[in-house]
């Protein structure tokens, strides 16, 4: 009994933290520049002989621990055994599909949980007041994550090709993939602009004004990029003067490969418009400053991108099933408790204004 009221917590646990586990994209073509071959986990060469153990043999075993009362001391053959079929179970429960953690490493965690999860009884905290208020609060999460399953599930197979083909002749632009050299100026903060002797003000000021002098040292870096200077001789200067060290400036960082328009921060997209050969205008975003040498530009092939594609339907579709189910019910909210709605203003900013989100 106690086991599936912990696969409920554990459950309940993913739903709080997200639902990634539970909605994994489709098989697509590894990033540029990986191995398309997974190397074993741990080090492993050889995969145990699973389908050997039958479903009601013991995979785990836990000696000294067992569900009983707290009240009670431990019955003298206390043991949990989790047999093949419980193990799996679980694991189907955890990371529904095809994408499975390592056996090894779920058993470990699978493992901890029971032993926390027994101890926590044994210690009474299951009758706790505040226990059961935590309990319904996770049933509610649980609830949300198995609706978004069912929802996930159901529109996997709705996707059709002729829509993921409509979706790639639209969205061509979005598979543009470039590689390019970059140098970038870090806008970091100098410690003497935080003196607290300084009002907030006067602060602010001086963080614009140091933020204004390596915008224009970006600039003289840019001229330099122009004239044919080389790009990591470039980066070790501009961390040097972003209050860096050489070291900083990392060889494998300059040339970034396969990126995509969604990988840029909105203020370095404008590099997607810039023709091989090139070289960007100094960019802007809310972690520095970017110079861009445009090295390819390719367009991903609608075979390679459609498994892509249907993922990105079939979660469109999934989500706005809820939003219909959500807009089922009508809600009010207490403006004596809550206060007045305030009126949403417009956000321009970027959604990620970091550097690219692979090799940032």
């Amino acid at each position: 009994m106690a086991r599936y009221w912990l696969l409920c917590l554990l459950m309940a646990s993913l739903a709080w933290g997200g639902s990634a586990s539970a909605q994994q994209p489709e098989p697509s073509q590894p990033p540029a520049g990986t191995n398309a071959t997974p190397a074993p986990e741990n080090g492993a060469k050889d995969s145990p002989p699973v389908a050997a153990v039958p479903p009601d043999a013991p995979v785990i075993t836990i000696p000294g621990l067992c569900d009983h009362p707290s009240d009670q001391p431990a019955p003298p053959n206390c043991t949990t055994v989790v047999t093949r079929a419980d193990f799996e179970k679980a694991m189907e429960l955890l990371h529904p599909g095809s994408h499975k953690p390592a056996l090894k490493a779920f058993a470990n965690k699978y493992a901890n949980y029971l032993i926390t999860a027994y101890r926590a009884q044994e210690m009474g905290l299951d009758k706790k007041p505040f226990y059961e208020a935590k309990m319904q609060v996770d049933r509610m999460a649980l609830g949300r994550r198995v609706l978004e399953e069912k929802f996930d599930t159901e529109e996997k197979t709705k996707v059709t090709d002729k829509e993921i083909e409509s979706y790639y002749q639209s969205h061509t632009d979005d598979f543009v993939e470039v590689d390019v050299d970059r140098v970038f100026v870090p806008k970091l903060a100098r410690a003497q602009d935080s003196d607290p002797k300084l009002s907030e003000a006067e602060q602010q000021k001086r963080r614009q004004e140091w933020f204004e002098d390596l915008r224009k040292e970006a600039e003289k870096l840019r001229v330099r990029a122009l004239a044919g200077e080389d790009f990591l001789k470039l980066q070790v200067e501009a961390c040097i003067l972003a209050g860096l060290t050489e070291k900083d400036a990392d060889p494998a960082m300059i040339t970034l490969r396969g990126v995509r328009r969604s990988m840029f921060s909105e203020g370095q997209r404008p590099v997607m418009e810039v023709k091989v050969g090139e070289i960007s205008p100094v960019l802007t975003d809310n972690n520095g400053y970017s110079i861009f040498r445009v090295k390819s530009k390719t367009t991903r092939p609608f075979e390679k991108a459609s498994g892509e594609i249907r993922h990105t339907l079939r979660k469109e579709h999934a989500k706005h099933d809820m939003d219909v189910l959500l807009q089922s019910a009508t809600v009010t909210y207490s403006d004596d408790y809550f206060g007045p709605v305030k009126e949403k203003k417009s956000d321009t900013t970027a959604s990620n204004p970091g550097a690219p989100q692979r090799n940032p």
